[in-house]
């Protein structure tokens, strides 16, 4: 019924269970299952081990990502706008300069994952 069976340091278990795993607390509406375990493990220590709090390594996000992501925001609320002849020179010029960016930040993204 249960398998890989490890005790956390404060005296609960962490158990696999029909291919799921379970934090078995000992307390509340767990207790019964709780004092199952307990009894196995202390029948059976060589089927216990101690349980390992995993680590979790954060990801950095690429700041050129998220720059990448606003530019290309910006480049479409623009190229909307010259589409429906609403655009300023300013807008023209400006997307323009987005797209001259969004092309660096794409080829140096693609040349990262070389």
């Amino acid at each position: 019924m249960y398998k890989n069976i490890q005790k956390r340091a404060d005296g609960s278990y962490v158990v696999e269970k029909q291919g799921m795993l379970y934090h078995i607390p000992n307390e509340g509406e767990f207790l019964e299952e709780y004092e199952f375990i307990n009894k196995y493990a202390t029948a059976y220590p060589d089927e216990v081990t101690e349980y390992v709090e995993p680590v979790r390594e954060e990801v950095q996000q690429d700041e050129r990502l998220v720059r990448l992501a606003s530019l290309e925001r910006e480049s479409s609320s623009l190229s909307q706008d010259i589409l429906a002849e609403i655009a300023t020179d300013e807008d023209k010029a400006r997307f323009k300069q987005i797209r001259e960016e969004i092309k660096a930040l794409k080829a140096e993204l693609a040349e990262k994952q070389v």
